[in-house]
């Protein structure tokens, strides 16, 4: 499985991320979400030298799938301090 950092995000009036940037491309969360789920690729974010791994999670109210990072030092969310897409 290809592993591919994203390295942006593009997020909607209310801060939800919408797109992510991967290479020169940005693409839907809910194709990453799919790629995350089928095992066709996986994902991480680069943060201060370290590699978080990116995963897919269903909100448990709304059902709504979105992206996060696994827990690290801070119990963050690294894709949410990723610099906007242009």
């Amino acid at each position: 499985m290809t592993d591919l950092q994203i390295s942006c995000v593009v997020q909607d009036q209310q801060g939800v991320i919408q797109r992510v940037g991967i290479g020169s491309n940005t693409h839907p969360v809910i194709d990453v979400v799919n790629w995350i789920l089928n095992g066709t690729y996986s994902f991480y974010t680069l943060k201060n030298g370290y590699k978080a791994r990116v995963y897919a999670r269903q909100h448990s109210a709304t059902k709504r799938w979105f992206l996060t990072t696994e827990p690290d030092n801070t119990r963050e969310n690294n894709l949410d301090f990723l610099r906007k897409c242009y």
